[in-house]
């Protein structure tokens, strides 16, 4: 299977002056350790070893400023999500909801060893990230072929968003961040 094949990069998710009052906003924010689902229930547990990451929420009853960020990036997901659908021809694409946007902060040493992004108690159809900046090292998003040891680095550039499928056909990790610290902007679609 070509892993390309739905994996869609869309460049300008915000221009450059959004973008650096998006950043400035996100580094004003208070972040807390990511977790990782650890079984079939979905209970949630931190885990370094795994997933070494720092998460700062965006959601709609938070103050202004951040809801403010949290409409912005659910309309424009919306946007690419419909995009998505037209490019790769997903007719029978229909989803429920888009879930809250989160950001992530990689430190130094930070990195998400390989996963997928469905599970069964959260049924996603669509993983979008937002590369919000590229001054860091190392963080490298890497898509795996799950019938093959064939991988794809994504190449990392500010105010890129990449689409892909959450499914089992779509493993992806984040190597270890090495200099810097990287910004991203997750969220799912159901």
């Amino acid at each position: 299977m070509e892993i390309k094949r739905f994996i869609r990069i869309f460049d300008g998710f915000l221009n450059d002056d959004q973008n650096a009052k998006f950043l400035k906003f996100i580094k004003s924010k208070t972040s807390h350790p990511g977790t990782i689902i650890t079984d079939e229930h979905g209970t949630l547990a931190e885990d370094d070893s795994v997933r070494n990451v720092e998460v700062i929420g965006l959601d709609l009853d938070s103050d202004p400023a951040t809801s403010f960020w949290f409409h912005i990036t659910k309309y424009l997901t919306q946007n690419l999500m419909n995009n998505y659908k037209e490019v790769t021809g997903s007719k029978y694409l229909n989803p429920v909801s888009i879930e809250n946007p989160q950001i992530l902060k990689y430190p130094p040493g930070g990195k998400y060893n390989v996963h997928v992004d469905y599970y069964k108690t959260l049924p996603r159809m669509l993983s979008l990230i937002l590369f919000i900046n590229d001054d860091y090292e190392g963080g490298d998003l890497i898509m795996h072929n799950s019938n093959s040891t064939e991988t794809e680095k994504i190449e990392k550039k500010k105010n890129r968003c990449v689409i892909f499928p959450s499914n089992h056909l779509y493993p992806h990790a984040v190597t270890p961040v090495t200099k810097g610290t990287r910004y991203t902007m997750v969220t799912w679609i159901q």
